[in-house]
């Protein structure tokens, strides 16, 4: 008798509880992983002013009938000063955006997410994201600083820009030459890529140039990258004697037949 009302108990309690399904979360980006309830996921790192976009899809595992509908952060654990952006339908996933503000320190940080389902049988459920931050996840290479070209040849200057960090950037490319030699240049780069680029310099005039290239990240431009570089200018033989031409006022008549010779062969080349 007792074992039977012990079964009948359970059973009750069994029913009870399968009236609320404990649905999972499949997290789609930064990191693709089905996580449950309640448990904590680590995305990865970003730097400071850089946009975490937290990409859930709407599938619950519960068919679509009890699928999420809704997604965002939970004010009360997210760290003083970020900024959350909640919501967003995207086809058939959920987007949460969270930003951090410049001064955030680096350490690893924790929040939580919670998602709603229109079903009354699926439960609101939520996941703890485990998110680091960190200055160094933007990292910029110029292997050679020293080229060696003529006038109106351009030099390449190899770029790369490696971004470490789960987030999107925007990279700004400037130099301090005149924009008739190098106009400046922006860049996308993906979470976790290489970016190689070639940056063209068409010098005017020969000689030797010393300059800089600057590359700034969008979501931080007090933050840069500053290379000191170098170019040596040959003259061509055209250039070379086209120097009469813009020279006659400093000739003497003793060397009028040089002159007059240099500004025809410049017209021949």
């Amino acid at each position: 008798m007792v074992a039977g009302r012990l079964f009948l108990v359970v059973a009750c309690i069994g029913l009870f509880f399968s009236g609320f399904a404990f649905a999972d979360i499949f997290m789609v980006n930064p990191v693709s992983q089905r996580v449950v309830s309640g448990t904590e996921l680590d995305v990865g790192a970003i730097q400071p002013g850089q946009e975490l976009e937290l990409i859930i899809s709407k599938d619950s595992f519960y068919g679509k009938a009890s699928g999420w509908i809704q997604a965002f952060v939970v004010p009360e654990s997210l760290p003083a000063g970020w900024v959350k952006k909640d919501s967003e339908l995207r086809g058939e996933t959920l987007i949460v955006r969270v930003l951090p503000p410049l001064n955030a320190p680096e350490q690893v940080y924790v929040f939580d997410v919670r998602v709603l389902s229109s079903s009354p049988g699926v439960g609101d459920e939520r996941v703890r994201v485990s998110l680091g931050v960190r200055r160094d996840l933007l990292k910029a290479v110029m292997p050679e600083l020293k080229k060696s070209t003529s006038v109106d040849a351009p030099a390449q200057f190899p770029l790369n820009i490696i971004n470490n960090s789960v987030s999107r950037e925007r990279v700004f490319i400037s130099s301090n030459i005149p924009r008739s030699w190098f106009k400046p240049l922006e860049a996308e780069l993906e979470s976790n890529s290489l970016r190689e680029l070639e940056l063209e310099v068409s010098p005017k005039v020969h000689g030797v140039k010393d300059f800089v290239f600057t590359v700034q990240p969008a979501s931080n431009p007090s933050v840069s990258h500053v290379f000191n570089a170098t170019v040596e200018v040959h003259p061509t033989l055209k250039n070379k004697y086209s120097t009469s031409l813009y020279a006659f006022p400093f000739y003497t008549i003793s060397i009028l037949p040089y002159y007059l010779v240099n500004s025809f062969l410049s017209l021949l080349l």
